[in-house]
């Protein structure tokens, strides 16, 4: 399992590689066409998908642990029996939200605020989008074969085909006709086809085991299905408002324009977590596969250096696009939006907590102890929402407000709250956990301060010494990472790739 363990992280980089070009290079290319008014409806129309995909993403994980648990002990009736009430599910929830999506979309003029130019365009967008997302859905239904084999690199396949297919036929459509938003919804549409397709022909070659069958169709096993889902639903609701209403927010009680610009401002930290989802990402099917299998402290080991390795590895991009917040937004998107660093730097830097605790959650579900972080998912970011109003209403901070509240409720929620209560279920030391955030602060804090000094003796003045400075970072504070591992996690690390390549 170390073997694919190790190849699946590989697939993920690459992955991740794919997406940040792309976004690095689409997001200039559709504010320069479209306009930063227009561009801010794209992710809206994303994050209206994430609202219905709470509902969703919640079934999702629980089918994945399900059906992961049985083949692991091989059971391949019950298996085919998961994923035929879980398929015929998904179809009866797509039939149920195309018709209560109609009116949501008929009347989104009053959800969102809309320039009475654009509005019949973004109405079609959201339906693409919308239509895009429904695909996914069966999508992700066939990828469980995926999941439960723990071939992640092939699901990392599948996402960036996705994203290639997505990107060309925008890039197509735009050069045989005039730039027009109605186009990015077409592109996501056919890239959605590209996926269900591949994830198709991946569950007939990896699972022959499976069929579609409706008299596999078992009501007990959506009730089960649906037990565990219950709780993950309340825990994706906290998610989107933490993450996905701030966009919206600011659309709707401050502007169009300023939901854009701050549109612009999240495609770095949307990048990031990106990155850290694909890397805990790995992590999933592993922790069931050796929960099933009864196998605790290794579980508990693997997912503790999973989170080392992630609060260390991912504190290094997030400070490199701190630091260079400035010269990266000259070079990017041009000298009028510079004034988007303080936003960057807030929206950005409170990450090197939040997203190195990843990987945690995937011993919670893998032990299916969800009620409590579900709570405190919903409870911080209910608050969030609150704060992020109040203070937008009775202060001058504008888009700061969203970006503060939100941001301060997240950080206090895992800096202490989900690593604490991983390590009460673990039976586990609490200090075990705080301390790889006192580690990742200290490293954060002198990256920085070594960066600053760099900086004033090398001037960023062309792109080229952009580049360099940025290369020359990455590589400084790599090496920097490397004295906060102990040997035993290096040790660790060089276990996993000798296992790779002697297999």
């Amino acid at each position: 399992m170390h073997k694919q363990i190790i190849k699946n992280i590989l697939y993920n980089g690459f992955s991740f590689v794919t997406n940040l070009i792309i976004t690095l290079l689409l997001t200039p290319y559709l504010v320069n066409n479209l306009g930063v008014i227009a561009y801010g409806f794209i992710p809206l129309a994303m994050i209206f998908t994430a609202y219905i995909g709470i509902i969703t993403e919640s079934f999702t994980i629980s089918i994945n642990r399900n059906l992961t648990k049985a083949f692991q002990s091989g059971n391949f009736l019950d298996a085919n029996k998961i994923f035929n009430t879980a398929l015929f599910t998904v179809l009866a929830l797509i039939m149920f939200l195309l018709l209560s999506l109609s009116y949501p979309i008929i009347n989104l003029n009053t959800i969102i605020d809309i320039p009475i130019g654009l509005n019949q365009k973004i109405k079609i967008l959201f339906c693409f989008f919308i239509f895009s997302f429904l695909l996914s859905l069966i999508t992700a239904v066939f990828s469980v074969s995926m999941y439960a084999l723990n071939r992640i690199d092939l699901i990392q396949i599948n996402s960036i085909l996705r994203n290639i297919v997505k990107t060309v036929s925008l890039v197509l459509f735009f050069k045989f006709d005039d730039a027009d938003v109605i186009y990015m919804g077409y592109s996501v549409l056919i890239a959605s086809f590209a996926s269900l397709i591949y994830s198709v022909v991946q569950f007939n070659k990896l699972t022959p085991e499976l069929f579609i069958k409706l008299s596999f169709f078992n009501r007990s096993k959506v009730i089960n299905l649906l037990n565990m889902g219950g709780w993950l639903l309340i825990n994706q609701i906290g998610f989107v408002l933490f993450m996905k209403v701030d966009l919206l927010i600011v659309n709707k009680l401050i502007s169009p324009e300023n939901s854009g610009l701050y549109a612009i401002a999240l495609q770095f930290s949307d990048v990031l977590r990106v990155f850290a989802g694909i890397i805990s990402g790995v992590l999933g099917p592993a922790v069931i596969i050796l929960y099933s299998q009864c196998k605790i402290l290794e579980m508990n080991n693997l997912t503790k250096l999973f989170v080392r390795f992630l609060s260390l590895t991912i504190s290094i991009p997030i400070i490199v696009i701190c630091v260079y917040s400035k010269e990266i937004l000259f070079y990017w998107m041009g000298s009028d939006y510079i004034s988007l660093s303080p936003l960057i730097w807030l929206l950005t830097l409170p990450l090197v907590i939040n997203l190195g605790v990843q990987p945690l959650f995937s011993i919670q579900v893998a032990m299916n102890k969800i009620k409590v972080p579900a709570i405190l998912n919903l409870t911080f970011g209910l608050i969030g929402v609150l704060l992020s109003i109040f203070l937008i209403k009775n202060t001058t901070l504008g888009y700061y407000a969203v970006a503060l509240s939100s941001i301060l409720m997240l950080t206090l929620k895992n800096a202490f709250a989900t690593p604490l209560y991983t390590a009460f279920i673990m039976n586990e030391k609490g200090h075990d956990y705080l301390f790889i955030h006192v580690k990742t602060v200290i490293f954060t804090a002198l990256s920085m301060f070594f960066l600053e000094i760099f900086k004033s003796i090398y001037y960023v003045d062309t792109l080229i010494s952009l580049i360099l400075s940025l290369l020359f970072s990455f590589v400084m504070l790599t090496m920097l990472s490397f004295v906060f591992y102990s040997q035993s996690d290096k040790n660790k690390f060089i276990k996993l790739i000798k296992e790779k390549y002697d297999n």
